[in-house]
């Protein structure tokens, strides 16, 4: 884009040319109206109103680089009158160029959604394999629906992507995830309120899991008995004990935790901005969520994703408060 600026410059004699004719041509509109009774000159309307046009026509003559200010206005328009539009699209690049493409190997099939309340949302979902052939997988929430919380969250990204083949255990990444932070503020003293929960989890190819992080439970879905499992979580904050806040002494958050899944089970790990969605009449998604996933089709992880997501903004009234994201596992 050419400098607005230099104008003037490149232009010279043009320019000259160009407004010597525009300052003539409105003195003519001022002779011509003068010979008439229909305008009142002492009018300050009048002025304000001839003023307005001349710096209007002056600038669009010699800055035509404003049309890119037309089309920045464009933009937030387009983002503020079409809203639902707008999500759709950004959801489709956060899964396609931010968050891992969805697996399917000889072991599991991984598939992740989200839907952003705002124009960033602040959830992840991750899955990678390390060096061992070990899977992990992690799904959190970070605090607020801000830029901030959006870049909080690709931090935790960016992190883990790194420390799959560092740490031994999920405990171990949450703690390791926790130093950066501790290290990063001594570095730069300056206040930091984020935070986020975050479920992290570590699988071999046989399906042994172990996990670690406070996060809503997730809900195991046992194919042979056709019913549903309480995966209850615990462990730290990522972030929270950077300013040592809602600390606790609880054993059950100084070590992993241990649960295994058989061919075709179904493990369902998700943020509280599905389970919390309200109606008009402010009853919460809540115990539908583990109604949904015990009765629908689950042959088609996609799909299924699609209906609970139509289901839950259904329910809401088709606007949404909270982020919702789902990251769906099945063991093969």
């Amino acid at each position: 884009m050419t400098n607005p600026f230099n104008v003037y410059s490149q232009r010279k004699y043009s320019i000259i040319l160009k407004n010597s004719f525009l300052f003539s041509l409105f003195l003519l509109f001022v002779l011509i109206l003068d010979q008439t009774d229909y305008i009142e000159f002492s009018h300050g309307l009048f002025w304000i109103v001839y003023n307005s046009i001349f710096i209007t026509v002056f600038l669009i003559l010699n800055f035509p680089e404003l049309k890119y200010l037309k089309k920045l206005l464009d933009l937030v328009n387009y983002f503020y009158t079409s809203e639902s539009h707008s999500l759709d699209l950004v959801n489709l690049n956060l899964q396609t160029f931010v968050f891992p493409l969805n697996l399917s190997d000889d072991n599991y099939e991984v598939y992740g959604k989200l839907q952003p309340a705002t124009y960033l949302g602040g959830d992840i979902i991750n899955h990678a394999k390390d060096r061992e052939g070990n899977y992990w997988f992690a799904v959190g929430d970070a605090s607020g629906h801000d830029l901030n919380s959006h870049l909080f969250s690709m931090m935790i990204l960016n992190q883990m992507n790194y420390l799959v083949n560092v740490a031994k255990t999920p405990k171990e990444m949450n703690e390791m995830l926790n130093q950066g932070l501790r290290e990063r503020i001594q570095s730069y003293p300056i206040p930091i309120n984020s935070y986020a929960s975050l479920g992290l989890l570590k699988s071999d190819p046989n399906g042994n899991f172990q996990h670690y992080g406070l996060h809503p439970n997730f809900i195991l879905y046992r194919t042979a008995k056709k019913d549903i499992e309480i995966i209850e979580t615990s462990g730290h904050f990522i972030g929270i004990e950077v300013s040592n806040a809602f600390h606790s002494n609880s054993k059950e958050e100084h070590k992993n935790h241990y649960f295994s899944m058989n061919k075709g089970d179904i493990l369902f790990c998700f943020t509280d901005g599905i389970f919390e969605q309200r109606n008009k009449e402010r009853k919460y998604f809540g115990y539908r969520l583990y109604e949904f996933i015990k009765n629908e089709d689950k042959s088609n992880l996609p799909l299924f994703s699609k209906r609970l997501f139509e289901s839950v903004k259904q329910f809401a009234g088709e606007t949404i408060d909270d982020d919702m994201t789902i990251l769906i596992i099945r063991k093969k």
